[in-house]
């Protein structure tokens, strides 16, 4: 088991969050649907452009990725 961080963690969340995705659970990251506006309110994206995020419990990384995607400078996703 490893982690992977720094400018390949980087690069690696921005490639897989280009690759678009679907609402259909179950098939992968990019099926998962991360809702993240709808759990957090308008203007998440907002407060989180140019930070660092740490996300508790991240699963598979889905909304790792959207968060990163959308504009957070850094996301480190963690879970068991």
């Amino acid at each position: 088991m490893g982690a992977v961080g720094g400018q390949i963690g980087y690069w690696l969340l921005r490639k897989v969050g280009t690759q678009g995705r679907s609402t259909h659970h179950g098939e992968g990251l990019d099926a998962v649907d991360t809702n993240l506006e709808q759990t957090f309110g308008e203007g998440f994206f907002d407060m989180i452009r140019g930070k660092t995020v740490l996300d508790f419990g991240c699963g598979a990384g889905a909304q790792a990725v959207e968060m990163a995607r959308m504009g957070a400078v850094k996301v480190i996703g963690l879970d068991i």
